[in-house]
């Protein structure tokens, strides 16, 4: 599915190696902003928030029901963010930010270690599922990786250069992620040792906008098609878990 902005009007293109030549058009009574500052909700299932007045069913292409104000004016007007300085505790350790990329783990009082990330911290950290010793997040902005550390020592496990993680899913024993080092993929890494066990490309740009969701057993993710240096749309994939 294709989602084009032409002019003050939303066009939805079947998928296919050409598309379709005559486009219809869904919605053209409401603001639309760029594709750059689009984003899927994570409030209403399956919602595209494509501006404060607008969003779109991704299931049915028909315009949503739905009151989307307050997220877009959290999240759509400058299409992400990084997590503030905060802290997170694993029973005796507690992790920190030190200047937005630093990290340093204290245990008791006094600090075990310390770690400097590329880019700024968009994810929670949180341990892996797989193993009680390791935790995980993501950076994004100026560079960006997806980390798995140890957490007693702060070495990494996984260091992924994907120049940006700014979401990613869970499931069966893997993390799923985007990576744009040099292409655009779906990466499946193994929640135990950070190992990347499969690879998808994608067609279109990731950028700090693009998400991948969870929707039951398949996997949702957002590229982008540009031009002349700006996107101008928005290609949502559907992946079977």
């Amino acid at each position: 599915m294709f989602l084009y902005k032409r002019a003050k009007e939303l066009v939805g293109v079947v998928v296919g190696p050409e598309g379709l030549k005559e486009p219809e058009v869904l919605i053209s009574d409401a603001k639309i902003n760029l594709p750059q500052n689009w984003f899927v909700s994570e409030q209403i299932p399956d919602c595209l928030v494509c501006s404060e007045e607008c969003c779109l069913d991704l299931r049915t292409l028909q315009r949503a029901d739905a009151d989307v104000r307050q997220e877009y004016r959290e999240k759509g007007e400058f299409g992400g963010y990084h997590i503030p300085a905060l802290s997170f505790r694993f029973g005796d350790y507690v992790v920190s930010q030190n200047q937005r990329s630093g990290f340093y783990c204290r245990r008791g009082g006094a600090q075990v270690w310390r770690f400097s990330a590329q880019g700024y911290l968009y994810t929670d950290i949180v341990r892996s599922p797989e193993r009680e010793d390791a935790i995980v997040f993501g950076t994004d902005g100026h560079g960006g990786h997806f980390y798995m550390l140890d957490l007693a020592t702060g070495k990494p496990i996984c260091d992924l250069n994907t120049r940006g993680t700014n979401h990613y899913v869970y499931s069966g024993g893997s993390f799923y992620l985007l990576s744009r080092e040099k292409q655009s993929k779906l990466l499946r890494v193994s929640a135990y040792d950070g190992s990347v066990m499969e690879e998808l490309l994608l067609e279109g740009k990731i950028n700090t906008s693009s998400r991948i969701l969870r929707d039951g057993g398949s996997l949702l993710a957002t590229t982008f098609r540009y031009k002349a240096g700006a996107p101008v749309a928005m290609l949502v994939h559907y992946v079977q878990l």
